[in-house]
């Protein structure tokens, strides 16, 4: 059953922080470009909780289109993937893709479980990333982190919101491999990071594709056709995905739809208003009503 959660202290702040390693200045580039990718995560909490199971767990473990993350606090188990078997084991972290668990078996396990739902640019980023697949944490952050993703990620205040998205990237940030370099394929995506950073630096400017060509040195065609070969989806789009997580922000803020439709430089109320429906199923009046 669900367990009620309950507050942790953490004695140790340290604690938190992966020790400082010597490592080489590329190795260090290779890594504060990992960080910046995961910066740029746009990933939805599905469900987050702890869970203590038996062998029901086998039927409740299914392939979805969610990705998770699983953290062992007592007991084992295993997890069948398409191309594998995973063994669960008592303080440790497991990041598991999407569509990838085909079934899973335990005689006792106590478990935190987050699902997520990543965007289409934030699944290739993922990919990117190319996440360890477990590493070990301390119960005292494993309980204090989950449990911050468990109480914050469904209250729609901008506190909340921001706690838990905080929380949820610093466990990923946990499960970066500093030794792996990126592959040949990947080059593409660690030259848009100024781009990347351009357009959430500026998203309450009109951002021109020449522009966001100019700054990584390609031709606007050139640019625009290997950015949606890259992420999935074309630089317009990608610029109006960050406008309405932008719009999000500011509703939760209590901003009048007036100006955060002219502050992301829309034609006017109207049209912001219709493609934030769009986007979201509900109209940014609802859309604060329900963040309330």
């Amino acid at each position: 059953m669900t367990k009620i959660f309950k507050c942790f202290k953490i004695n140790n702040i340290n604690g938190l922080y992966p020790a400082q390693k010597n490592i080489k200045t590329e190795g260090f580039m290779a890594e504060k470009e990992q960080f910046k990718l995961l910066y740029n995560l746009n990933i939805s909490i599905e469900t987050a909780a702890y869970l203590d199971v038996g062998r029901e767990w086998e039927k409740m473990v299914e392939s979805f289109a969610y990705y998770r993350l699983y953290y062992v606090r007592s007991g084992s188990g295993k997890i069948v993937l398409t191309n594998k078997t995973i063994e669960l084991e008592e303080g440790y972290m497991y990041f598991i893709p999407a569509f990838s668990i085909l079934g899973g078996t335990c005689n006792s396990l106590g478990h935190y479980f987050i699902h997520m739902i990543p965007d289409a640019t934030t699944a290739h980023l993922l990919k990117i990333l190319a996440l360890k697949e477990k590493c070990p944490l301390e119960k005292p952050i494993a309980d204090y982190l989950f449990t911050t993703i468990a109480q914050n990620s469904k209250k729609d205040t901008l506190m909340h919101a921001f706690s838990a998205d905080s929380a949820l990237k610093f466990l990923l940030s946990r499960l970066i491999d500093e030794n792996a370099s990126l592959s040949a394929n990947e080059f593409d995506t660690r030259r848009f990071l100024p781009v990347l950073e351009y357009i959430e630096q500026n998203i309450t400017e009109k951002i021109r594709v020449s522009d966001l060509a100019e700054l990584i040195y390609l031709d606007e065609g050139y640019f625009s056709n290997l950015f949606k070969a890259t992420f999935g989806v074309s630089v317009k789009q990608y610029i109006m995905d960050k406008k309405i997580e932008r719009a999000k922000t500011m509703l939760i803020a209590d901003t009048p739809t007036s100006i955060v439709a002219e502050t992301l430089n829309f034609y006017d109320t109207a049209s912001f208003s219709n493609y934030f429906k769009k986007k979201t199923g509900l109209t940014p009046k609802e859309f604060h009503f329900k963040s309330d």
